[in-house]
């Protein structure tokens, strides 16, 4: 009989997502900002969580809404449920609790509400009157966890096929994947595969990625050979990912017919520090859109000297300007300032500063402002400081209004 296995940082993942706790993640690639830098900042946080770096993680979803309040405030919502997440998994439970206030104050629709109340403890039997049948159903379902399979196997797809809430659903379908019964994973691939519940598919594509088992794999790889829906083959590229199967995600990132799908996939290849992948495909896909999104990949992985050769290389310049900002992103600050010093032209010189703000470096700015050798360089710095919104901004700031 066919048992799941997950490593811990997988199996507290699982966890998460049937209990609803990280029912976002499940479909990571759909929430993502649309702006470029953005989105790489959020995908470097998902990273920092995929490590357990919580404090990293903090870091970049801090950063995420920063970015989003000023160019997409109406998604900024998503930035304060994965802080608040790391927060919670970093045992910051004052701070998560804090985030999630904000979140409900400030987005009092947001669709990450019942997730982010789900951070804090808060189960069906807390929430309004009338959850009580719910309740008890989750808590029955949980502990089928421990029954024979014989016994549970009937009850669980009962569930599955009654009338309970998504939540109480996702429960049973993790316990299913942990039953030990020859049909757990066909009756998983179903759910992935029916017209059901949409958050119920996602839920049992990230599960088949969470198991990393080879029958799961497998099986994910028929559902992606039989689906002709952008939406759905995006959503299998996640439990791709979390599968760990970088040979998969590849090819669909040179062979998928949807660019918008090849462009994701060169993204998870970030996400998994596929660096030798990415080289593969900068080094024989001329589509400069595919480029541009491998140089975005490349931040995300942290591959701070691939793209300081493409930063210094002969090629496009634009593609040369996002290998800077980029830089940024991996964190190369030394990189970065390296290549404001040998700047040949205005826009490789703003590239760099943008790299810097990206990273955050300030105490690096800071530095450049106080050599600056002239008057209209000092002035670009100190708008770059300004923007920082940190204590070696403020008390520059400060000096110049004296």
């Amino acid at each position: 009989m066919m048992r799941f296995t997950f490593h811990p940082l997988c199996l507290a993942l699982a966890l998460a997502f049937a209990a609803g706790g990280a029912h976002g993640a499940a479909n990571d690639a759909a929430m993502a900002p649309q702006d470029s830098d953005a989105k790489a900042v959020y995908w470097q946080g998902h990273d920092a969580l995929k490590r357990a770096d919580w404090d990293g993680a903090i870091k970049r979803f801090r950063e995420l809404e920063d970015r989003l309040r000023r160019d997409e405030p109406a998604a900024a919502d998503a930035a304060l449920y994965w802080q608040a997440y790391a927060q919670s998994r970093a045992g910051q439970d004052g701070a998560a609790r804090g985030t999630v206030e904000r979140l409900h104050r400030q987005y009092p629709q947001s669709r990450w509400g019942s997730e982010a109340d789900a951070l804090l403890g808060k189960r069906p039997s807390q929430a309004a009157a009338g959850d009580d049948a719910d309740a008890l159903a989750e808590i029955a379902v949980e502990g089928l966890i421990s029954a024979p399979p014989e016994r549970a196997m009937p009850l669980l797809k009962k569930v599955l096929a009654g009338n309970y809430s998504t939540r109480v659903k996702k429960r049973a379908l993790f316990v299913l994947s942990q039953s030990g019964d020859a049909s757990a994973l066909q009756s998983i691939e179903a759910l992935a595969t029916g017209d059901g519940d949409p958050a119920l598919r996602r839920e049992a594509v990230q599960m088949l990625g969470i198991s990393g088992e080879p029958e799961a794999r497998a099986a994910l790889q028929r559902i992606y050979a039989a689906s002709t829906d952008d939406a759905q083959r995006r959503q299998l590229l996640q439990g791709f990912m979390v599968a760990g199967d970088k040979a998969t995600v590849l090819k669909i990132a040179r062979s998928d017919a949807s660019p918008d799908v090849r462009r994701e996939a060169v993204q998870m290849l970030g996400v998994m520090d596929a660096t030798a992948e990415l080289k593969s495909i900068f080094d024989t896909d001329t589509d400069p859109d595919v480029r541009e999104a491998v140089i975005h990949a490349y931040g995300i992985a942290g591959d701070v000297p691939a793209l300081q050769a493409i930063a210094a290389g002969n090629g496009d310049e634009a593609l040369r300007i996002d290998a800077i900002q980029a830089i940024g992103v991996a964190g190369g600050t030394q990189a970065l300032l390296a290549l404001y010093a040998q700047a040949s032209t205005p826009a490789v010189r703003d590239a760099a500063l943008q790299g810097l703000l990206v990273a955050g470096d300030s105490e690096a700015v800071l530095d450049l402002y106080r050599k600056a050798g002239s008057a209209d360089e000092k002035k670009r710095l100190l708008r770059m400081l300004t923007l920082m919104d940190d204590d070696a901004a403020i008390d520059l700031i400060e000096e110049t209004l004296k």
